[in-house]
């Protein structure tokens, strides 16, 4: 078997031409001397000197020329020679290369044993570089931390022990880590411009700025995106996490909105993708004929897609978003999908839409779903409606007796209500699920009966409870708590 290549190797082959160049700083001293012994000296102490110059140097021309992550992959596995992967701080490969180039990453020898090792390292950024393997007996790797902002944005796995690297080795590392992270940044402040460019455009496009409307089919055309096609809106929101401001702490918004254009890169005509508030919207073409327009680029007209129905491609398009972010970052998402934008004057109605459809299906803990209108039964109706004014008023007085109740008293007899009729009108099962007596659910249901002067046990009653209940659902429970 072929002993490991020798770290830094490649470097040896630059040596010659640097001490040629620098040769004038060496020879004065030995002439003064005494010339060949002290000359031998000289160079051997100016050799460590040159090789790490001819690293830094290699390393240097990576960053000059903009090679990205995997420009510096390519180099380090040069210098080391040895393969190099580097990954996001979630385990998605980002680059890969051996001595000899650029490898796929999903073939990189090894990757099927770096997941278990993961587990095993601190996401400390002053953790620096560190040896670990499986088990004692397990095969060793060296892995490095890519640290932007205080922040570990990216890994470097090389395989073998550290003590093999020797001191350049290391040092190659940790400079190809700085490398790294200023060609995170270089891509990171590029990838934010065009995504408040399209974000601007969407803002545009919800609020319906007569002067904004006027040029937008241009500026998204500028952009990649053709609104002379129907679109369906995809509204896109991380899921509650089970750790207190987790999703706050990781950015959740620009994690998901990554993992969308993950997915809308690869289509054809491209998706428009942004982020608007804590949610990320997607506005995703439609197969079939464009929508025709005018000659200034005004408003689409008219279009082929059936009416009232949910492209399937868009349903297609929303699992392939869930399982992008699955992928890609440490939260689970929903995606609202709405019917067809015929014309740009619908487009804030379907947004409204889709974000009512996904604030009743996280309020009912629904996670890690995609939902539709179909899927909502008489919520769905009740969210198209464009004015829930009268719903509210219709919610506050059926319901406000109660509510005042609860506030005075400090009870629970919404909640009770809610859970009553989500349990089929079940006294024992909404006990189970309240974590009380049956006989106190009884007691609270004759509270609810005296208060709003109606029996439960009647579908008149049932229905009205159930549409108030509803109705305050779409229209927004925190307008009745504030009574």
């Amino acid at each position: 078997m072929s002993s490991p290549p020798k770290p830094i190797d490649s470097a040896e082959s630059q040596l010659t031409e640097l001490e040629r160049r620098h040769r004038r700083f060496v020879w004065p001293a030995v002439v003064v001397f005494v010339g060949g012994y002290l000359t031998t000296m000289a160079v051997v102490a100016y050799r460590p000197h040159a090789m790490a110059a001819a690293v830094f140097g290699r390393l240097t021309e990576v960053a000059l020329r903009g090679e990205g992550v995997d420009g510096v992959a390519r180099a380090l596995a040069a210098l080391l020679g040895r393969p190099v992967l580097f990954e996001d701080p979630y385990g998605s490969p980002l680059a890969a290369a051996g001595p000899g180039g650029a490898v796929p990453c999903d073939r990189f020898d090894g990757i099927e044993h770096i997941a278990t090792l993961r587990q095993s390292i601190t996401r400390d950024p002053a953790a620096g570089t560190v040896e670990v393997r499986a088990g004692a007996a397990g095969r060793p790797w060296v892995t490095s931390p890519v640290v932007l902002d205080k922040d570990v944005v990216a890994r470097m796995w090389i395989p073998g022990e550290s003590t093999e690297l020797g001191p350049l080795g290391r040092r190659a590392i940790e400079h190809s880590a700085v490398v790294a992270a200023l060609e995170m940044l270089r891509g990171r402040t590029a990838v934010e411009v065009e995504w408040r460019l399209r974000g601007e455009l969407l803002t545009d496009l919800l609020a319906q700025s007569p002067a904004a409307l006027a040029t937008i089919v241009a500026r998204a055309g500028r952009l990649g995106h053709d609104l002379h096609r129907p679109h369906a809106v995809l509204v896109v929101r991380a899921d509650s996490a089970s750790e207190p401001d987790q999703n706050r702490r990781i950015d959740a918004p620009r994690q998901v909105l990554s993992a969308v254009h993950t997915v809308a890169s690869g289509q054809s005509p491209r998706p428009l993708a942004a982020r608007h508030g804590d949610d990320v919207v997607v506005l995703w073409p439609l197969e079939g004929p464009a929508i025709d327009g005018s000659a200034h680029g005004s408003a689409p007209t008219r279009t082929d897609v059936a009416p009232g129905t949910v492209a399937p491609e868009t349903v297609a398009a929303a699992d392939a978003i869930r399982g992008s972010v699955a992928r890609t970052a440490p939260v689970t998402v929903t995606v609202a999908v709405s019917r067809p934008c015929t014309d740009l004057v619908g487009y804030p109605a379907a947004f409204r839409t889709s974000r009512g459809m996904l604030t009743l299906t996280q309020l009912r803990s629904g996670r890690d779903r995609t939902v539709e209108l179909g899927d909502l039964g008489v919520h769905g109706l009740l969210l198209q409606l464009e004015d829930p004014s009268e719903l509210l008023r219709f919610a506050d007085r059926t319901l406000s007796p109660i509510l005042d109740y609860d506030r005075r008293r400090g009870t629970r007899l919404l909640h009770t209500l809610r859970t009553y009729l989500a349990h089929e009108l079940s006294t024992t099962r909404t006990a189970e699920a309240l974590f009380v007596h049956p006989n106190t659910v009884s007691l609270r249901l004759k509270r609810i009966e005296d208060l709003l002067d109606v029996n439960v046990a009647q579908p008149d009653s049932l229905l009205q409870l159930t549409a108030a209940l509803a109705a305050a659902d779409v229209g927004g429970t925190a307008h009745l708590a504030e009574r």
